[in-house]
């Protein structure tokens, strides 16, 4: 307890309980002089507040009603949105918070003029039935979101950008765009993207249209999310370069009708990337974008890493359902290909739950695997189903690594391909460890270190002692259905890979019975499984 002293050392010779009271009244006081103080503050304050309320801004085609942006009757115009002095803070102005709500039919490219803030994004939102239409959309894309920050478009019910007239046989062959954007924190999803280029099979022409776009330095919290984009090159593309890229994460879209799903990589050399997720995603019909010379090279997932002295960490593909209708001959590539090129790492990717198969239109295919690492430094392919049913030839490869070192191959079911695992690397052992695996009518061969080897041959190099070459009892492997049925070889075979992941592709736990299985599906499945699992795309 201090003492009751005044300055100079002096006692008061007052006890300490009147010390106490008097303090207590001194605070007393002192609290209604701050409360009065704080009120008047406070009421300002939520006057501020009031004004900086987040606004809802209508925008049509043209100027509808008043033109105040208030409702969907009194629409401002798309050439006001794409007016500058129309954003900013303050009263009638797009301004961080603001959601500029699509109205109807646009026709004309919106161009977004200025960032939203941390915590307060511009939300670009379409109405139910808004759609922007037109013949062709320029290659800077019908939604320009420019170098800006902390956005959202958002789709809504069934928003839709689509051509008219861009394609192979249609009027116009134009690059034509959907959305292009070179900032970071942003968001696009919910939207429904077509006829960007309607192209013919077999057609000679390479129009690079491409649906949602993002191209610059400093890609950080970038989500593209539950999109549906057919009819176009690359529904999806991300150019990284330079620093301060991260925390990309693709997931849950549909892209069928494509040359390339999903696209990302380096533009430049000494560039990096750290956090790359591409989940749940479904990808098929890359066929149309065969070409006589085999010149657009299919993938379903293409990540690279090659541009000189660039890194790429923490890349993540999985719980991806690709296929069927993949390309004939060397059109299509892989389903997933991760390329580096030393000295230019993608350090230790992970690869897991992934479901990748052709159909019997697809012979040949993929041309250098369904999974292909090239000169990927470690890495992980866990739990992949891949089938080729009716392409069994002997350039059908389930997994293929070439001049890479650590890779490592667990869980995987490869059905139906000519060589399930094509391990071409000549001066080191590219797959560093493979078992707990199923090979099911395959050639029986594998190939390694320039040649190929029998599966005994393969074992004898220390792989594969714990793997299977049973039939893992798709449950309907014609109607694309590849999950596991009751009695399945592959149900309680696989090993424990906990320290990566805990579900499989239907959101199931791992492990679920009495261990983990092979393949992408864990047995027995979930009690209800989640929607979209087993989609078959046109």
């Amino acid at each position: 307890m201090r003492n009751n002293q005044i300055p100079g050392g002096a006692t008061t010779g007052r006890t300490t309980a009147d010390a106490r009271e008097d303090v207590s009244q001194s605070l007393t006081g002192r609290r209604g002089r701050l409360a009065r103080v704080l009120g008047g503050r406070v009421l300002v304050w939520f006057m501020f507040l009031r004004a900086a309320v987040a606004k809802d801004i209508y925008v049509a085609q043209n100027t509808t009603g008043s033109g105040s942006g208030a409702d969907a009757s009194d629409c401002c115009s798309a050439a006001w949105f794409n007016t500058g002095a129309n954003w900013g803070s303050g009263a009638g102005l797009i301004s961080p918070g603001d959601t500029v709500h699509l109205v109807g039919t646009i026709t004309t490219a919106l161009t977004v003029q200025s960032s939203g803030t941390s915590g307060n994004p511009i939300t670009i939102l379409f109405s139910s039935g808004a759609i922007m239409t037109a013949p062709y959309w320029p290659s800077t894309a019908a939604i320009n979101l420019q170098g800006y920050s902390y956005l959202v478009v958002d789709g809504g019910p069934n928003g839709t950008i689509q051509c008219t007239a861009n394609g192979t046989a249609l009027a116009n062959q134009v690059a034509a765009g959907a959305v292009n954007a070179a900032g970071n924190n942003i968001t696009v999803q919910n939207l429904i993207i077509t006829n960007l280029y309607v192209r013919q099979a077999g057609a000679t022409d390479s129009i690079t249209s491409g649906g949602i776009g993002f191209q610059n330095s400093g890609l950080a919290n970038i989500i593209i999310r539950n999109n549906t984009i057919s009819w176009c090159y690359c529904p999806i593309w991300i150019g990284w370069y330079g620093s301060g890229n991260a925390n990309i994460q693709i997931y849950s879209n549909t892209c069928y009708y494509a040359n390339w799903g999903i696209a990302t990589g380096d533009q430049e050399a000494s560039s990096s990337l750290n956090g790359l997720y591409i989940h749940h995603n479904r990808i098929s019909g890359l066929s149309y974008w065969d070409d006589p010379s085999d010149n657009n090279h299919h993938d379903g997932i293409f990540c690279w890493c090659v541009q000189g002295n660039s890194t790429l960490n923490n890349l993540q593909v999985y719980d991806n359902v690709i296929g069927p209708d993949l390309g004939t001959g060397a059109n299509c590539t892989a389903g997933i290909y991760i390329s580096s090129l030393n000295p230019d790492p993608i350090n230790s990717p992970l690869v897991y739950n992934n479901v990748l198969y052709t159909s019997a239109a697809d012979l040949g295919v993929p041309s250098n695997g369904f999974i292909c690492l090239s000169e990927v430094t470690g890495g992980y392919v866990l739990n992949n189903t891949t089938d080729a049913t009716g392409a069994s030839t002997p350039t059908t490869i389930g997994l293929r690594v070439y001049a890479g070192s650590g890779v490592v191959v667990r869980n995987n079911i490869f059905s139906n391909n000519g060589l399930p695992i094509y391990n071409d690397d000549t001066t080191s052992s590219g797959v560093s460890a493979c078992d707990y695996n199923d090979y099911y009518n395959d050639s029986g061969d594998f190939y390694y270190n320039g040649g190929e080897i029998s599966y005994a041959s393969w074992q004898a190099l220390g792989f594969d002692s714990h793997s299977l070459t049973a039939n893992p009892l798709y449950v309907n492997a014609p109607a694309f259905n590849f999950d596991t049925q009751s009695g399945s070889p592959c149900a309680t075979a696989g090993t424990n890979e906990s320290a990566y992941f805990t579900t499989d592709i239907a959101g199931g736990s791992r492990p679920s019975g009495s261990g983990w299985s092979i393949g992408a599906y864990q047995y027995p499945a979930p009690p209800v499984p989640p929607t979209g699992v087993h989609v078959v795309l046109p």
